[in-house]
């Protein structure tokens, strides 16, 4: 992923069962991902809603405790999941 949303976003990718993904949310450029003075939230719903849109339908479910993005239906609460997001993919 190449977008400006994405690169401000430092992402680490990570998998396990090749159907899921790890990845930081957003944070200014120079700033620290997952760090709660450094949160990005405008940042991190533009990831989200690109990793959505880049695969439309494969998207099962992206995990982070960002009530604002939960109450939005872009995100579902786990445990855990307050400095990182999961994806997973159908």
């Amino acid at each position: 992923m190449t977008s400006s949303a994405t690169a401000a976003t430092r992402p680490v990718w990570t998998s396990t069962c090749g159907r899921s993904a790890r990845t930081r949310p957003g944070a200014p450029q120079g700033a620290s991902p997952g760090s709660p003075s450094t949160y990005d939230r405008a940042a991190t719903r533009r990831l989200v809603q690109e990793i959505r849109a880049k695969a439309p339908g494969h998207i099962a479910l992206v995990f982070f405790n960002d009530p604002q993005l939960i109450a939005e239906g872009l995100t579902t609460s786990y445990p855990n999941h307050d400095n990182h997001l999961h994806i997973r993919y159908r």
